[in-house]
């Protein structure tokens, strides 16, 4: 285990029995190697104490600089700062008391120009939040609520990039364009659409002939997206389209390899889904 970098305002008694209680989360400082810290029950606890922090840990990991701070009170984060290597904050978020991203949040480029600024409820965005590229023009604008909204994107020249409206967390409306403004006819890919649960696109894909079993990469297809992203409207859509639903990744797994809501591995099941072992097993 390393050793413990400390920097401490007031006084912290390590290793000798109980620490003194902390009076603000500014007067104690603690430098730590985030290998030496762990949770439990969700709080967050240092070496040799018997009892949650409340103050700032500078966390320098394997870095010879602080790349994160972390507030927190009662052992539990209540903000989180990210650094560059010249000391420029790069992000900050603010956590609640059950763990989830709420609050306000900004980014920026190691200039220490602004990139993104809004506010986040229980992780997703709320409100208005805006993000800007380097040379300063906006990059995006959205406006959310309880997970409905829109969303505008811009090219770096200022020519509208996309378009898009969203209702209970599903996309319902996407429009693109290129940097010369000309439309895009296929926005967003047929394994961008499965992930996101944008079902209009999967159709659009679908009636223009797309191949359903189309892989990416690492050997996925967009049934393995939507069923990892818990997506049953997709999945139920893809299949009935004619979905392999044994398709192998590069890996040798299947799309049930990668369900983990139990309604998915039924739905798989039922339409004779089979794990990549199981495959394996019978000699496929």
């Amino acid at each position: 285990m390393k050793q413990l970098l400390i920097t401490i305002a007031a006084v912290l008694v390590v290793g000798c029995g109980e620490p003194s209680a902390p009076t603000s989360p500014k007067e104690d400082v603690i430098t730590v190697q985030i290998e030496n810290t762990q949770q439990r029950n969700g709080l967050l606890y240092l070496p040799n104490q018997s009892v949650p922090f409340t103050g700032i840990v500078e966390d320098k990991g394997s870095y010879p600089y602080v790349r994160d701070k972390l507030t927190l009170k009662d052992g539990k984060l209540t903000m989180r700062q990210t650094f560059a290597k010249n000391g420029q904050v790069i992000d900050e978020r603010h956590i609640a008391p059950d763990g989830t991203l709420t609050g306000p949040h900004k980014r920026w480029y190691e200039n220490g120009q602004l990139q993104t600024e809004g506010y986040n409820k229980k992780g997703m965005p709320e409100g208005l939040n805006k993000g800007w590229h380097e040379n300063g023009q906006l990059s995006f604008e959205e406006n959310a609520k309880d997970g409905s909204g829109t969303l505008k994107l811009w090219h770096k020249n200022g020519q509208l990039k996309r378009s898009s409206e969203q209702k209970n967390n599903k996309l319902i409306i996407v429009e693109a364009w290129d940097e010369n403004g000309i439309k895009i006819d296929h926005p967003l890919s047929i394994h961008e659409a499965a992930e996101i649960h944008y079902i209009e696109g999967i159709k659009q894909h679908l009636a223009d002939g797309a191949d359903i079993n189309e892989k990416d990469k690492d050997g996925n297809t967009p049934l393995f997206d939507a069923a990892y992203y818990g997506h049953k409207e997709i999945v139920e859509l893809l299949i009935a389209s004619g979905a392999d639903v044994n398709a192998k990744d590069d890996d040798g797994e299947t799309t049930l390899d990668f369900a983990y809501k139990p309604e998915i591995t039924e739905l798989l099941r039922k339409h004779g889904g089979k794990t990549g072992e199981e495959l394996k097993a019978e000699g496929k």
